[in-house]
C-alpha cells in the first residue's frame, strides 16, 4: 500500500532508523488502512460533491454552505474536544474501557442535544425572515446526535485497529454517495441534499455499532462513571473553548460573505475552499494514526519522542509547501475542470486560500505535541489568537477585496495561530524553533 511503497523507497538512513522500532509494522498497517479509507472517502465524496455543486450552481451551493457553516459554529458543544483525550485515557487505562466509553458516549449525547437547541434558537433569531434556512439547520443538527457513537471510533484508534472504523465510514459514504447521485439524476430539491447529509451521521453510527459488536462486544456493558466524566471534561475544557475559536475563524468568513456579498459569492468562495481543504486529510490521518506511538515514545524514550516529532514537522512542512505551490499555480484550470465556467470566479481565492494548508500542517503536529505534554491551555490561547485575527482580517479585507480578501484572511489567521503564536510565549518557543529547523530538509538524515 501507499506507506509500504514510501518505506521501501525511503533513503537507507531513514529506513534503518524506523524498521526495528517495536510496533512499527502495526503502526504502518494502521496508517495504510486510514490512508486507504481517507483517499477513497475523500476522492469519492469530492467527485460526487463536484456533480452536486455543478447541479446546484453558485447560489444554491452558497445557501447549502451557509447552513453547514452555521451548524459548524456550534460543533464544539457536540464534540466536547474529547477525541484525543479519550484515546489517551484508553491507551493508559485499557482496563477501564467500559467506564471510559460509557462516560464519553453520555457526555457527547448531552453535548449534541445542546447543539440542537442552541442552533435552532440562534437560527430563529438570526434568520427570522427565512424559515427555510432554520428548517435546514434543524435537520442537520438532529444528525449530530448520532456523533455520540464516535466513542467506538476512539476505542479502535486507541488500539491501533482503525481498519474497523475505516470500513464503517466507507460503507456509510458509499450509501450516501449513491443517494446523492440519485438526487442529481432526479433533479431533487436542496432539502433532499440536507436530509442526505444528516443521514450520513446515522449511517456512521450504525456501522460503528456493527463492527464493535462483532469485534469487541455489546455496548450494553458501557457504564457512566461521574468521576471519569469529570476528569475528561477537566482535561478537555481548553479544547472545547479552542474549538469555538476554531469554528469562528474557520466559518466566520463564510457567514460574513453571505451577509455582505450574498449567496452566489459565497458559492464561489465555498467551491474554492472545498478544493483547498480537500488535502487537509493528509496531515490529520497520518498524525492520528501514529499518535499512540508518540504517547508511548514519550513514556519510554525521550530521544525517540523528539526524533518522531522532528521527522513529522519536516515532512509536513515540505509536503504542504509543494502541494500549495502546485494548486496555486494551476488554480484556473483546476476550477474549470472541476466546477466549470459557472465557477470561474473561484480561481483567484483558491490560489490564495491553499497556502493556509502549510500552517494547518504545522498546527496539526504541534497540537499533538502540546497534547502529549499536557499543555492544552496553549491550544486555547493560539486558537483565540487565530479567531481574533480572522474576524479582524475578514472585516477589513472583504469589503475591499471580496472573496479574495476572505481567502487572504484565512491564510493570515492560520499563520498567526499555528506559526507565529508559539513565539509569543516562553514555554512554546521551542515549538517555533522546531518550525524553523523543519525548513532544513536535510534534518531527516542527520
Amino acid at each position: 500500500m501507499i506507506t509500504t511503497f514510501i518505506y521501501q523507497h525511503s533513503p537507507r538512513l531513514i529506513k534503518s532508523r524506523i524498521k526495528d522500532e517495536k510496533g512499527f509494522k502495526k503502526i504502518l498497517g494502521n496508517i495504510n488502512w486510514l490512508m486507504f479509507e481517507k483517499v477513497i472517502l475523500t476522492g469519492l465524496t469530492f467527485v460526487i460533491g463536484v456533480f452536486v455543486v455543478r447541479y446546484l450552481g453558485p447560489q444554491k451551493f452558497g445557501q447549502y454552505s451557509y447552513v453547514q457553516s452555521f451548524i459548524g459554529i456550534f460543533m464544539p458543544i457536540a464534540t466536547l474536544g474529547l477525541d484525543n483525550i479519550v484515546i489517551r485515557e484508553l491507551v493508559k487505562k485499557k482496563e477501564q474501557k467500559d467506564e471510559i466509553l460509557g462516560s464519553t458516549f453520555l457526555l457527547k449525547l448531552t453535548g449534541s442535544g445542546l447543539l440542537v437547541i442552541l442552533s435552532i434558537v440562534a437560527s430563529l433569531f438570526i434568520n427570522a425572515d427565512n424559515l427555510t434556512t432554520t428548517l435546514f439547520v434543524l435537520i442537520l443538527a438532529i444528525g449530530q446526535l448520532f456523533k455520540s457513537f464516535d466513542a467506538i471510533d476512539y476505542w479502535f484508534r486507541s488500539q491501533v485497529e482503525s481498519q474497523y472504523s475505516a470500513l464503517a465510514r466507507l460503507l456509510a459514504v458509499l450509501i450516501v454517495s449513491t443517494l446523492q447521485i440519485l438526487l442529481v439524476v432526479l433533479q431533487g430539491p436542496l432539502l433532499g441534499l440536507i436530509i442526505i447529509s444528516s443521514l450520513h451521521f446515522v449511517l456512521d453510527a450504525v456501522f460503528y455499532l456493527y463492527f464493535y459488536q462483532r469485534k469487541v462486544g455489546s455496548i450494553l456493558t458501557w457504564t457512566y462513571k461521574k468521576q471519569i466524566a469529570k476528569e475528561l471534561l477537566s482535561s478537555s475544557w481548553p479544547i472545547i473553548l479552542a474549538g469555538f475559536a476554531t469554528a469562528i475563524y474557520m466559518k466566520v468568513d463564510q457567514l460574513i460573505i453571505n451577509s455582505a456579498l450574498g449567496e452566489a459569492e459565497l458559492g464561489y468562495y465555498s467551491s474554492a475552499v472545498k478544493i483547498s481543504q480537500a488535502v487537509y486529510f493528509i496531515p490529520t490521518i497520518i498524525s492520528t494514526a501514529i499518535y499512540p506511538a508518540i504517547i508511548n515514545a514519550k513514556k519510554k524514550n525521550e530521544e525517540l519522542y523528539k526524533k518522531r516529532l522532528k521527522i513529522l514537522y519536516t515532512l509536513f512542512l515540505w509536503g504542504s509547501i509543494m502541494i500549495s505551490l502546485v494548486v496555486s499555480l494551476l488554480s484556473k484550470p483546476i476550477i474549470y475542470l472541476t466546477f466549470g465556467d459557472d465557477f470561474s470566479l473561484a480561481a483567484k481565492p483558491l490560489s490564495v486560500h491553499i497556502w493556509a494548508f502549510v500552517f494547518v500542517c504545522l498546527g496539526v503536529v504541534s497540537a499533538k505535541e502540546l497534547l502529549t505534554e499536557d499543555k492544552l491551555s496553549f491550544l486555547l490561547i493560539r486558537t483565540i489568537i487565530g479567531a481574533a485575527t480572522s474576524v479582524l482580517a475578514n472585516i477589513l479585507l472583504i469589503p475591499h477585496l471580496g472573496i479574495v480578501g476572505a481567502a487572504g484572511s484565512a491564510v493570515i489567521a492560520q499563520a498567526s495561530s499555528n506559526f507565529i503564536s508559539p513565539l509569543l510565549f516562553k514555554d512554546t518557543r521551542k515549538i517555533f524553533l522546531k518550525f524553523l529547523k523543519a525548513f532544513n530538509i536535510f534534518e531527516l538524515i542527520n
